[in-house]
Order: C-alpha cells, then structure tokens, then sequence
C-alpha cells in the first residue's frame, strides 16, 4: 500500500472519529440538561412537600407564562409513566423516582465520558499518525513538484 494510499485511509478514519466524538458530546450535553432539569424537579418537590394545601402559587403554562393559582394537595402529584398516561404517586415517592433516574443518568455520563476519553486518546494517535505520513509523503527532494 503507497504512503498516499495510508495517509489517505488514516485521514478518512480521523474524519469518521471526530464525528464520533462530536456525537457523543452531544450526547453528554443532552443528558446533562436532563439531569439539570432533574435537579430542578426535585427542588420543585421539596419546595411542594414544604407546602400547605390551598396555598398560593404560579403555575407554568409554558414559554416563561405563569397564571396564578392555589394549590389543591401539596401532599401528591401526577407522574407521566408514558403514552399521555398520569399515575398519582406522593411527593416523597416522586423524588424517589427522580433519583433513581439520575442515578441511572450519572452512570451512563460516566460511560460516555469514558469513551469520549478513549476517542480523544485515538485522535491523538492518529493526528500523530497523520503528520508522520504527511511528513513522510513530502520528503521527495528539493525538485518535487506537489
């Protein structure tokens, strides 16, 4: 195989692991944004359990909309379990859940983290590469022509 032919396939590689790795960042920033929401959340239920029913309170319509309300029962919420279906569970038992999710969110941040490292360390090796085969293919004397 020519040193062209290398140098080549070695770029192609280097290409193929920055995109990778650009995947897994946006990975790691989507799951950081739901843990931050998850931190949100359970401020949001500590601040309801500290609550007393019949309390004031703005409710979020959306977009930073708020409408004033009052607060019903400060003791229970509903919980999305998926296809549009809400399950009532207590306050105590939602931030349970809450952190179960975040614990589960920690390992997988920790997974791709370490393959983030694992990718940054073989972009390394092959930029390394890639410049000695670059290096290599231009050592053609002084009349080279490219």
């Amino acid at each position: 195989m020519s040193e062209e032919t290398k140098l080549k396939e070695k770029y192609m590689e280097f290409q193929m692991l920055e995109q990778s790795l650009a995947h897994l960042n946006q990975k790691k920033a989507s799951i950081e944004n739901q843990m931050n929401e998850f931190v949100s959340l359970q401020e949001s239920l500590d601040s309801l359990k500290n609550s007393k029913d019949n309390s004031p309170m703005f409710s979020p319509l959306g977009s930073g909309v708020f409408i004033k309300s009052e607060l019903k029962d400060s003791k229970n919420v509903l919980v999305n379990i998926g296809s549009n279906i809400a399950i009532e569970r207590t306050v105590d038992d939602s931030k349970e859940l809450v952190e179960k999710q975040m614990t589960e969110l920690r390992g997988i941040l920790i997974k791709l983290e370490s393959e983030i490292g694992k990718g940054l360390e073989k972009g390394n090796a092959l930029s390394a590469e890639l410049a000695k085969l670059s290096q290599k293919d231009h050592e053609h004397g002084p009349d080279c022509k490219h």
